[in-house]
């Protein structure tokens, strides 16, 4: 029989002495450090790609005032404000879209339907897109400007 970790020749039943020495210096297992701020910066600051979740890093008590927070919380604040502007632009242009399909002399292939559902698709689709490179930076713990409309954030 063979030691499985030194590979040392032993007797049935004996015990190789580096695993002897191994087991007599294996500290004590530690306690885990306790809850700590930074574990909710980083929440708070995924959150924040969330649709209006970026309300808790803004109100919560101490992160309110950390600047990483404030960095993603303003991103976030940034892609809720310009779906909701953009749903309420394709919510007026809908029944626009819709008037002028009667128009058309082929009405389940009309190109302004087609047109209507591309952008749509384009815009929730974009949203999405930088709400999870958003979230994904602030994993990371990275305070990186969204692409196309990380320069207009106004909260910083």
């Amino acid at each position: 029989m063979f030691c499985q970790y030194c590979g040392k020749k032993l007797s049935d039943g004996e015990v190789c002495a580096c695993r002897q020495n191994a087991q007599q210096q294996t500290p004590p297992p530690q306690t885990p450090p306790p809850y700590t701020v930074s574990d909710n910066r980083k929440i708070f600051s995924i959150l924040a790609y969330i649709g209006p979740l970026w309300l808790i890093g803004l109100l919560a008590p101490p992160e309110k005032n950390d600047p990483g927070v404030r960095f993603h919380v303003g991103q976030g604040m940034l892609i809720t404000i310009a779906m909701a502007g953009l749903g309420i632009v394709l919510g007026v242009l809908s029944p626009i879209i819709a008037l002028m399909s009667f128009s058309s002399p082929v009405y389940f292939f009309n190109p302004f339907w087609i047109v209507s559902g591309l952008v749509s698709f384009g815009i929730w689709g974009g949203g999405i897109a930088l709400s999870i490179i958003g979230a994904v930076g602030a994993n990371n713990g990275l305070q990186k400007q969204l692409p196309v409309i990380g320069n207009f954030a106004f909260y910083k």
